[in-house]
């Protein structure tokens, strides 16, 4: 039910989450059929484990967040009792993030990676999905920000998302030892 107009914000980030988990759970049969079956090698290397597994783990993440950004711009008119602060914002987050993850998965089929096991997107696009974070924050921010009444729970969202976002950093550096960058 939209009872405020910025809500329609979500629908995009909605249905490009779920258009990217059907991706995520072939890929993931990929890997399975792979991993469990003898296949012919010529099959066999269309996609190399490695690439799969990239594409299946940076998938998954992608679709986990649009669901939750598109969810957080769907409740959060209705929590604050107003509209979102920019909708503008908002697709343009949007923008910066669908385009950073296709660059992405287009990249790990041409071998362009981190080389790190499970964060392997590239540093430069490791920055444009920080600058599409800092956009959500701020978005959030300001609109819980300027309600009239807060709750717990706005104050909850904005850290879980402030926290979520600092954490994504701590991923970025490069370190030669596996165990320094795991732990």
């Amino acid at each position: 039910m939209i009872r405020y107009e910025s809500q329609k914000v979500a629908y995009p980030y909605l249905a490009l989450s779920l258009i990217l988990f059907p991706l995520q759970v072939i890929a993931g049969l990929w890997l399975a059929i792979n991993y469990g079956f003898t296949l012919p090698q010529g099959l066999v290397d269309v996609f190399s484990f490695a690439t799969a597994r990239a594409i299946h783990t940076n998938t998954l993440v992608a679709w986990l967040l649009l669901g939750f950004m598109g969810g957080t711009y769907f409740v959060l008119p209705l929590m604050t009792k107003g509209e979102i602060f920019s909708t503008k914002i908002a697709y343009a987050q949007l923008v910066i993030f669908a385009l950073t993850a296709v660059v992405a998965v287009i990249g790990f089929l041409f071998g362009w990676t981190q080389g790190k096991p499970l964060l392997e997107i590239p540093v430069p696009l490791d920055f444009l999905i920080v600058v599409a974070a800092l956009l959500f924050v701020f978005n959030v921010a300001v609109t819980v920000f300027k309600a009239k009444e807060r709750s717990v729970i706005e104050w909850m969202l904005l850290g879980g998302i402030t926290f979520l976002s600092l954490l994504y950093l701590f991923g970025i550096p490069f370190y030669r030892n596996l165990n320094t960058d795991y732990y």
